[in-house]
């Protein structure tokens, strides 16, 4: 995969060094010439010191062949103005990835209709709901135009869950479909006959309505 990054500060250095171990092709386009010149230094002429808010620049570093198009610059307005780009010199060939910095800017992404958006707030609270939160439900992905969470439930021992089939949860009814099961370090692919167990981590889609009431599926039971 040839994987264009516009931002050659931390996210985007670590994502190539990361892209580039794993053979992916990779080109970082970096406008400030300390920071193009250190990451030329470690990643070679993976580097393009300029402006990937400048069509010219992204033409030059392949935006035509590009698979993918990353654009994680400190500044939502250029990484708005990358994703239109790549996508119009692309001719729609290119994914757009980008990371925004002001959750307020979130619809006006969307309204664009770039592809992806890693809300840095989001992964702040995901992190925060993993590491010390006691609530059943972690949110890992919010579809709001679609009404739908992508969210995290553990089995708490003793719940409705523990020792149940989806298919006995009747979760479809309820607004949820369980995408996977993730046990003992291995992902388990789940038939409507995969009994749950204790401890499971379950990812799953929730309508956003109903995500409450799926939560309490999962919860332990409240001592009265």
């Amino acid at each position: 995969m040839f994987v264009i990054i516009a931002g050659g500060g931390k996210v985007g250095g670590q994502l190539a060094r990361d892209l580039l171990a794993e053979r992916h092709e990779v080109v970082v386009m970096e406008s400030n010439p300390g920071k193009a010149r250190a990451l030329q230094d470690e990643i070679g002429d993976a580097v393009v010191p300029h402006d990937a808010s400048e069509g010219r620049w992204l033409i030059d570093a392949g935006i035509g062949r590009a698979d993918l198009l990353i654009a994680v610059t400190g500044d939502d307005e250029d990484n708005i103005v990358i994703c239109q780009l790549g996508e119009a010199l692309s001719k729609g060939r290119a994914r757009t990835i980008t990371r925004i910095n002001n959750p307020k800017n979130s619809d006006t992404f969307r309204a664009l209709g770039i592809e992806t958006i890693v809300n840095a707030t989001d992964l702040v609270m995901t992190m925060i709901e993993r590491d010390v939160s006691v609530a059943p439900v972690v949110h890992l992905m919010r579809l709001r135009s679609a009404g739908l969470e992508l969210v995290e439930m553990t089995v708490a021992e003793g719940s409705a869950a523990d020792g149940s089939t989806p298919q006995d949860l009747r979760l479809p009814e309820q607004g949820g479909r369980i995408s996977v099961i993730l046990r003992d370090g291995e992902a388990v692919l789940p038939s409507p006959t995969t009994r749950l167990q204790a401890g499971d981590s379950i990812v799953l889609v929730a309508q956003t309505e109903f995500e409450e009431a799926l939560g309490r599926q999962f919860a332990a039971p409240t001592i009265v």
